[in-house]
C-alpha cells in the first residue's frame, strides 16, 4: 500500500475515483472531509513496512513475528503475506538483472509529479519499482481483500508516468504489478504495456482529466467513483443517480471490529464475537464480514462493555 511522502490533494492512490468523477477533488475540499486510516489500513502499512525492511536490509519476514511495526504486533499469516511479496520482488529482480543492465531495485521511492502541471497531483509513493535499462515494473502491494484489477490501473500508471520521468526511459516495456495476498484469485498480477503506451494514456487521459478538475471538474457518481469518497454521504449527485429523497444519520450507534489476517484459516472467529455478545446482553444491528475482519454495528452506550466482553472472549480471562 502506497503513501505520500507529502499531502497531495490527488493522491495516485484515489485516482480511481477523481479520473471518472472529475468534480469530487475540489467538493470533499470544500467541505474540509478528512480521513483517518482504518484498522485494515493500519495492517497493511504495518506489513508494507515488514516488507520493506526485508528487502533493504535483507532480513527475512517471520523475523518480525511477535514484534510490534506501525503499533501493529505482526502475526504468522502478516509475515507470510509479507514474504510473498519479498520472494516475488527478488525474483524478479534477479530475472531482470540477467537479462538487462539494472538501474537498481528501490523501495518506498517517491516520484514527483509536479511537472505534468496538474495542480495538487503533486507525488506519490512508490511501494517497490525495479528499473533496468529496457524494462520497468511497478510494483504495488494491496493488503485488503477487495479485489484491485491490475489492467490499466490508473494508480500505477500514474506512478510509472512519474518513474519514466525521473529516469528518462525512452522505451521499452513497463509492467504493472498488484500484490494482493488476501484477494480472491491470484495473489499476483501483472499487466504488460509499454513506456509508449504508458505516456500516450497520460496525454489522452491525464492530462484532459486534470485540466477538468482544475475547472471544477464534472460530477459522475458511479460504483468505482463513489465506493470510497469521503463525500458520498452528502452528495447531492449520487442521491439524484440512485433516487432517494434523504440520508438518516444515527449517532446513537457504533462499529466494533475484530482483524487479523488469520481469520480465514481459523474458522469460527465471527460466530465466537456473536457468542461474546450475546452472553453480554448486547443486541446487534447490523454485521459486515470479510475475509479478515468481522464488525457489527451496536448501540454506542455499550461499546466499552463490548469490547470487554470480546477480549475476555478470545483472551479467556
Amino acid at each position: 500500500m502506497s503513501t505520500d511522502k507529502k499531502h497531495c490533494d490527488l493522491a495516485p492512490s484515489a485516482s480511481a475515483r477523481y479520473l471518472r468523477c472529475t468534480a469530487s477533488p475540489k467538493y470533499i475540499k470544500s467541505l474540509g472531509l478528512t480521513s483517518e486510516p482504518s484498522e485494515y489500513a493500519q495492517i497493511g502499512t504495518a506489513v508494507h513496512a515488514v516488507i520493506e525492511n526485508c528487502i533493504k536490509f535483507d532480513i527475512k519476514p517471520e523475523y518480525y513475528i511477535g514484534q510490534t511495526v506501525e503499533g501493529v504486533v505482526i502475526d504468522a499469516a502478516m509475515a507470510e503475506n509479507a514474504a510473498k511479496a519479498e520472494n516475488y520482488i527478488r525474483k524478479r529482480a534477479e530475472e531482470l538483472t540477467s537479462a538487462d543492465t539494472m538501474f537498481g531495485v528501490y523501495s518506498e521511492i517517491y516520484v514527483e509529479l509536479s511537472f505534468l502541471d496538474i495542480e495538487g497531483l503533486d507525488g506519490g509513493t512508490v511501494d517497490c519499482a525495479i528499473i533496468t535499462e529496457n524494462e520497468l515494473e511497478v510494483i504495488d502491494y494491496k493488503n485488503g481483500s477487495v479485489y484491485v484489477d491490475e489492467t490499466c490501473n490508473s494508480q500505477l500508471m500514474i506512478y510509472a508516468i512519474g518513474l519514466i520521468h525521473k529516469f528518462e526511459l525512452k522505451n521499452g516495456a513497463v509492467n504493472l504489478t498488484i500484490i494482493q495476498p488476501n484477494s480472491k484469485g491470484d495473489a499476483i498480477r501483472t499487466y504488460h504495456t509499454s513506456v509508449d503506451e504508458v505516456l500516450k494514456w497520460r496525454d489522452v487521459v491525464l492530462l484532459p482529466k486534470g485540466k477538468q478538475i482544475m475547472q471544477g471538474g464534472e460530477f459522475k457518481p458511479s460504483e468505482i467513483a463513489c465506493k470510497y469518497c469521503l463525500a458520498k454521504a452528502v452528495c447531492a449527485s449520487l442521491k439524484d443517480s440512485l433516487d432517494f429523497n434523504k440520508v438518516t444519520v444515527d449517532e446513537s450507534v457504533c462499529k466494533v471490529s475484530i482483524v487479523g489476517a488469520g481469520m480465514e484459516s481459523h474458522p469460527g472467529v465471527a460466530s465466537k464475537m456473536f457468542e461474546a455478545l450475546y452472553d453480554a446482553n448486547i443486541n446487534i444491528h447490523m454485521i459486515s464480514t470479510s475475509e479478515i475482519k468481522v464488525s457489527v454495528l451496536i448501540d454506542k452506550v455499550n461499546s466499552e462493555r463490548a469490547l470487554r466482553a470480546i477480549h475476555d472472549k478470545f483472551f479467556d480471562i
